[in-house]
């Protein structure tokens, strides 16, 4: 089975006492919201690849990751591939977006299914949450 595979990273910042996670709007594709992400190339590690990522769509300079956090979602697509994203968990106050993405939102972990609908990458957040003991 063939395997594509992207990295990137849950990005959290804290307001007022409250954990708020980032959410990016595709340009490209309506209703779509998503994590900072991309396609890992092969000469890269995991982190190398996530660490790319966040300068790319966030312009986030010198990002730091939580590497001991490192939660895997999976599935095959309709063309019988194989999808794998693996997410590191990683700390910013500011972005700036790339043109891969229209509009950010810093949402709250109870907002989740509101912008997305499959448990999958709700329940990485929920994991990324945990990490945060919140």
């Amino acid at each position: 089975m063939q395997i594509e595979e992207s990295c990137g990273a849950i990005v959290w910042k804290k307001e007022k006492d409250k954990i708020l996670f980032l959410i990016l709007h595709r340009a490209d594709e309506e209703n779509v919201w998503e994590a900072p992400k991309g396609h890992r190339i092969s000469s890269e590690t995991e982190k190398e690849t996530a660490i790319r990522e966040l300068r790319e769509e966030l312009h986030i300079q010198n990002p730091s990751l939580d590497t001991e956090f490192r939660a895997i979602l999976e599935y095959e697509n309709s063309k019988g591939i194989l999808m794998r994203y693996v997410f590191f968990l990683a700390y910013a106050e500011t972005i700036k977006l790339s043109d891969e993405h229209d509009s950010y939102k810093w949402i709250n972990i109870q907002e989740l299914p509101i912008y997305f609908k499959y448990d999958d990458i709700r329940s990485v957040y929920r994991q990324a949450a945990e990490r945060l003991s919140i």
